[in-house]
């Protein structure tokens, strides 16, 4: 299974303003969260219910997503969302902007983040030697 292929299908099939990107965002929500509720991938993929519905459907008769509800994938799309066609990125669960943390740190700023990441580990290694100090001075 092709499943760029199966993605521009969708996408004409269902008429998606947002073209194949907003299948696979479908997709991206499914993987990380299946099984999950098509209200909810909605809500996620910041698309109408509605949408998400037709989308699902498209996608079980192709065989990538499971007939039964809650939607989930199948194995057939489990499989095809690990191989990428080549030269494209693979469909996963992890969100792209954040790397799966819920927290997205623009590129400017990772300098910062990684200094107040050892920052806030030393407060925490220093909170930790009071804490053992005043333990030795109780009786």
């Amino acid at each position: 299974m092709d499943i760029d292929v199966v993605v521009a299908e969708v996408a004409s099939a269902v008429g998606l303003a947002e073209g194949p990107a907003g299948v696979r965002d479908v997709l991206r929500v499914i993987a990380h969260h299946e099984p999950v509720a098509a209200r909810e991938v909605g809500r996620l993929a910041e698309l109408p219910v509605p949408i998400v519905a037709a989308v699902c459907n498209e996608l079980r008769k192709r065989g990538v997503v499971d007939r039964a509800r809650p939607v989930r994938l199948t194995p057939a799309g489990r499989a095809a969302l690990a191989l990428p066609a080549a030269g494209q990125p693979p469909v996963s669960g992890e969100c792209p902007g954040c790397g799966g943390t819920g927290v997205a740190i623009p590129a400017g700023l990772a300098t910062l983040a990684g200094e107040l990441e050892l920052a806030a580990a030393g407060i925490g290694e220093i909170a930790e030697l009071q804490a053992e100090a005043v333990a030795r001075e109780l009786p």
